[in-house]
């Protein structure tokens, strides 16, 4: 196919000759980054970001422990829960708009300013005074760290070549699921220790003044052109006001149905039908109004986008549900204590985290990504079937290998999606691609967890009701709390412990069908051929992907 060669004006009024085939539409060389920068770089630029990444992935769920201590110390008993929903709110609506502000701004001035963001936000969370004064904080750290899952992604596609991308990914992913897991951990060690809930936040802020240090002195990644002044007029403010809101109204509306309002009320209601409605009010901005939309809608012309995206959402609905729903699994059915049963994630974390540098190793040597994709999610879903075999009289051992089995099939599956879509959408789409199927897969994690809780709510009411009767009170059966479950009198917990083996079988169904259809998608994927893209003339389609 021929180059159409076009003048551009760009915001600074600078013009500039771009080739149309070799810029908008032709993908990433193979074996080329998109930025080179020296080793000492390179290594200090990814010591930097996996630093970052740990810190903003520990503090998405150490204080998932802490959060009774953290109330009773604060003496707020009624707004305690929103110290961990505010992160999450601001952390999930910021990731579309990441990829945007990076191609605007420049990887670095982003990169720094959401590690400077996170830094002060995380030492003032330490320092709070009032639940007031913490939820903002965390607020406002849930943007920081947002931002910072998103350019991880971004930062090593611009550094790394295509074909070598899969043990970096690898690594990424394995950073995310060790944080995340040892998250409630070390949050409920200092907890219970001397130091108290406040060193949650300060033991991640040395970690991020370092890493703030190397960013600053050694990533030198090119920004585009233009005055400060110039790059604010393109942001794409209708498009930032209109996905914030609906995100956030729709994550509103998860959070609270089902246990602060009823599902059915006006409030719950009212929260996801304008969330949506805004939803669509975005995509009609980003179509017809924005000149330089976030969330560019030729992404949605690339197969593998769409697919991955899917994909990326029904793996995050599986790795969250897990993250919060394993730990209590074993603490309702086994009588774990809050550490025992935050260390129960290990099989999963260790052959995760095998299995993500394994097939990352395998995937750059050999460029093998769609079988590693295909094989990855049909053993997830495999394993998470096998799940429903569990009863409070399995052995730990049966249980540890389930889980094993799980952390082996999440370790190729998760990296090989953030590969598919780089690999298969034009150099400059590359951030804004990475940003939004990050934000699926977060967005995936929410409807999880929602998910899981209303499903073993209503299945654990219906299996004690069947067992114990119809008018049975469940005001202090129907409790989650452990404490209370084991204090009751042994003809009363056996058939409430049960009950609850009941209700985690349809979690474990439910998410099996889940990651089924996201299985699915991954037999659609078309394979990245490197080879074509090397060398476009080797091929008729050179775009196919």
């Amino acid at each position: 196919m021929s180059s159409t060669n076009i003048e551009i004006a760009d915001a600074d009024k600078t013009v500039e000759s771009v080739d149309v085939r070799a810029d908008a539409m032709a993908p990433p060389d193979p074996d080329k980054p998109r930025v080179v920068v020296t080793r000492v770089e390179f290594i200090g630029i990814l010591f930097a970001l996996m630093m970052l990444f740990f810190s903003a992935s520990l503090l998405g769920t150490i204080i998932a422990t802490a959060l009774p201590s953290i109330a009773n110390q604060l003496n707020d008993m009624n707004d305690y829960s929103w110290v961990a929903t505010a992160f999450l709110l601001t952390s999930t609506a910021i990731q579309p708009v990441s990829g945007v502000l990076s191609d605007i701004f420049g990887r670095k001035a982003v990169v720094i300013l959401a590690a400077f963001i996170f830094l002060v936000s995380t030492i003032v969370s330490g320092f709070s005074q009032s639940m007031i004064m913490l939820i903002v904080a965390r607020a406002v750290q849930g943007l920081g760290g947002g931002i910072i899952t998103s350019m991880v992604y971004i930062v090593v596609g611009d550094i790394v070549a295509p074909k070598k991308r899969g043990p970096y990914q690898g690594m990424n992913s394995a950073v995310f699921s060790v944080a995340t897991v040892l998250g409630p951990i070390i949050g409920g060690y200092f907890t219970d220790s001397s130091a108290g809930w406040r060193w949650c936040f300060f033991i991640v802020a040395p970690f991020t003044f370092i890493a703030l240090v190397c960013v600053f002195f050694l990533m030198k990644i090119p920004s585009s052109p233009g005055t400060f002044r110039d790059k604010i007029h393109r942001l794409d403010g209708w498009g930032i006001l209109t996905v914030s809101s609906g995100v956030v109204l729709m994550l509103l509306g998860l959070t609270w149905g089902g246990s602060t309002y009823p599902w059915t009320s006006a409030t719950v209601l009212c929260l996801l039908i304008f969330g949506f409605l805004m939803l669509i009010v975005f995509v009609l901005v980003e179509a017809k109004v924005s000149r330089e939309p976030m969330m560019p809608m030729d992404l949605f012309t690339v197969f593998n986008f769409n697919a991955s995206s899917i994909i990326a959402f029904t793996v995050g609905f599986q790795l969250y549900g897990f993250i919060y729903f394993i730990p209590l699994y074993y603490q309702i059915i086994h009588n774990y204590n809050a550490t025992q049963a935050g260390l129960s994630l290990l099989p999963i974390v260790l052959a995760l985290s095998f299995s993500s540098i394994i097939s990352g190793l395998t995937i750059s040597r050999f460029g093998l990504t769609r079988p590693f994709s295909i094989g990855g999610m049909a053993l997830l879903t495999i394993s998470i079937g096998l799940l429903i075999i569990l009863d409070e009289n399995s052995s730990i051992t049966i249980e540890y290998l389930l889980h094993a089995l799980v952390g082996l099939a999440m370790g190729p599956t998760m990296q090989t999606i953030t590969l598919f879509v780089q690999g298969s959408v034009p150099v400059r789409r590359l951030a804004s691609a990475t940003a939004v199927n990050t934000f699926f897969r977060t967005l995936g994690g929410v409807f999880g967890v929602t998910l899981f809780q209303t499903i073993m709510t209503s299945r654990f009411q219906s299996a004690l009701a069947s067992r114990l009767g119809p008018n049975v009170s469940l005001a202090g059966t129907g409790s989650f709390d452990p404490t209370t479950i084991w204090a009751l009198p042994p003809n009363i917990r056996t058939p409430v412990v049960q009950s609850f083996v009941d209700a985690f079988r349809m979690v474990w169904l439910v998410c099996c069908c889940i990651v089924g259809f996201g299985f699915l998608f991954t037999l659609l994927l078309k394979p990245l051929n490197w080879d074509a893209r090397k060398n476009p003339k080797a091929t008729k389609v050179p775009e196919s992907n």
